[in-house]
């Protein structure tokens, strides 16, 4: 709404003023004399320090000049006579100089407001034809998520068929789960490990013996690892595969002393990075839901669980570490000034997971392979205390006994190997008569 000319400035006159003005109105229907620069400043916002009173249309009865008017106006007072001449020059000088600054900057806020209210008052012209609605700006989450990297998940596809051509394999053997098949197909005995075959913690992930793991497995790689693929490309996603296979199993096999078999430890660590970072990727929110991410961490737990209570023997420790190193990996893309601590704590991971295949010797299986080398290279006194070593932490008795039998008698140590083939024989009659017929003290039947 317009200001009357004059007025004290951001002064809005009411509408029942503006109606009962009779002085003929300028192009902007304000009610000012045509030389009044009060009223325009008043209108642009120019603060003319006019004092309390509220500009009036000029009225016949104003005995004033113009100027004069304007001036006394700008002392608040009324009740003084005309200005001298100087006095008149200094206040139109400045009242001119107030006038072109407000048109040059201010003036054109009010003709757009009474323009856009003119216009809300005109008819369209035509009141039938539909409005068209504001296009929607997109969404945070669609601003902020990265492009695709990969349109096609390549080697999520290659990895799940390659599960189920080994599971093929495996399910046309006479006995899938000894050593001897498993190992052609990658999964390889603790010996072979400890022998520097590194490689089998990568290539256990592919192995699969029950239909039930095979395709609890491979759903989960495929509606994981296809997002993963897509958001990170495909090097990435191989990097990440192999890291998290190889970690996954070193844990397992660091605390049990066998790699494990399967892609668990993989779908646990897509599920952790996936979880700490579908804010940031909104195709993984899709996958996981409420719902997913319950059942994974009550998987988890559960499978801890049966195993303590001795119902089932499941790869926990590859789940954990799994979960641990695709989570590690995930804080890395979210927090990236902690970074570094995170990197280091992966490293450690890496280190842990490697390490006991030179180092483990709270592990049966890794003191009884320092005992067969020995016995190998005919260090019988280091492979008799390996061999004692590897008892103590639960190794078979009747193996370590039989070695050690063996390895007293090569010593010519008749007093302890009688000793322990009568250990033997209290365990394992027949070994023990294998024993005596190796040795020559009794023939073969």
């Amino acid at each position: 709404m317009c200001l009357l000319s004059g007025c004290t400035p951001n002064v809005i006159a009411p509408p029942t003023i503006v109606a009962k003005i009779s002085q003929p109105l300028c192009r902007k229907n304000v009610a000012c004399s045509p030389r009044s620069t009060v009223g325009i400043a008043s209108v642009c916002g120019v603060d003319m320090r006019v004092g309390r009173y509220c500009a009036r249309p000029l009225g016949k009865s104003d005995k004033k000049s113009d100027s004069d008017y304007h001036a006394n106006m700008n002392r608040g007072d009324f009740s003084r006579g005309p200005l001298t001449s100087n006095e008149r020059e200094g206040e139109g000088n400045m009242l001119r100089g107030l006038r072109d600054k407000a048109r040059r900057i201010h003036c054109f806020a009010l003709d757009s407001e009474i323009a856009m209210k003119d216009s809300e008052l005109e008819e369209p012209e035509n009141p039938a034809a539909p409005v068209l609605a504001a296009p929607l700006a997109p969404s945070p989450a669609a601003l902020d998520a990265p492009a695709l990297k990969q349109r096609f998940p390549v080697l999520t596809l290659v990895t799940c068929g390659i599960c189920t051509l080994v599971f093929l394999e495996l399910f046309d053997e006479q006995n899938p789960n000894s050593w001897e098949t498993l190992a052609k197909w990658g999964c390889y005995p603790p010996a072979k490990i400890y022998g520097g075959a590194l490689w089998g913690f990568i290539t256990s992930a592919f192995v699969h013996v029950e239909p039930w793991h095979v395709a609890f497995n491979l759903y989960w790689l495929w509606v994981f690892g296809s997002r993963l693929e897509r958001v990170i490309g495909s090097a990435r996603w191989l990097c990440f595969f192999l890291g998290a296979a190889f970690v996954s199993s070193g844990f397992e096999f660091a605390f049990t002393g066998a790699t494990g078999i399967g892609a668990s430890g993989v779908a646990y660590a897509l599920f952790g990075f996936m979880w700490l970072t579908k804010r940031r990727y909104p195709s993984f929110q899709k996958a996981l839901d409420p719902r997913t991410i319950l059942l994974f961490l009550v998987w988890l737990v559960g499978c801890f669980a049966a195993t303590l209570a001795k119902v089932w023997t499941v790869g926990n420790a590859a789940h954990l570490a799994g979960l641990l190193f695709g989570a590690g990996l995930g804080a890395c893309v979210m927090w990236e000034s902690r970074r570094a601590l995170i990197g280091t704590c992966l490293a450690v991971m890496v280190l842990v997971a490697t390490a006991p295949v030179f180092w483990a010797p709270w592990s049966s299986d890794w003191t009884s392979w320092h005992a067969v080398r020995a016995h190998e290279r005919r260090d019988y006194i280091s492979a008799i205390t390996w061999y004692q070593r590897s008892l103590s932490l639960g190794q078979d008795k009747t193996w370590c006994w039989q070695n050690m039998a063996l390895a007293y008698h090569a010593l010519n140590d008749q007093s302890h190997f009688q000793e322990t083939l009568q250990l033997l024989r209290a365990v394992d009659e027949k070994t023990a008569h294998e024993v005596e017929v190796a040795v020559g003290l009794e023939r073969k039947p």
